[in-house]
């Protein structure tokens, strides 16, 4: 729904709000795809997306040092 939100919509903020809950429960598998699929290169450099990002990363102990 989020990629849906950010390439179809254009909606960036309702996509940050969508996934906040999401990157707070995921995991390491979903944390890879999100890095690498294309459907989030448009927030990729968004403050609040890096943060969820980083922050999902540390609770799962896959950040880099």
């Amino acid at each position: 729904m989020a990629c849906s939100l950010v390439m179809e919509l254009h909606d960036h903020d309702a996509a940050m709000d969508m996934m906040k809950p999401f990157f707070e429960r995921t995991t390491i598998a979903h944390i890879r795809h999100i890095e690498v699929d294309p459907d989030f290169d448009p927030i990729r450099q968004d403050k609040r997306f890096q943060h969820m990002l980083q922050s999902a990363k540390l609770r799962l102990g896959i950040a880099k040092a």
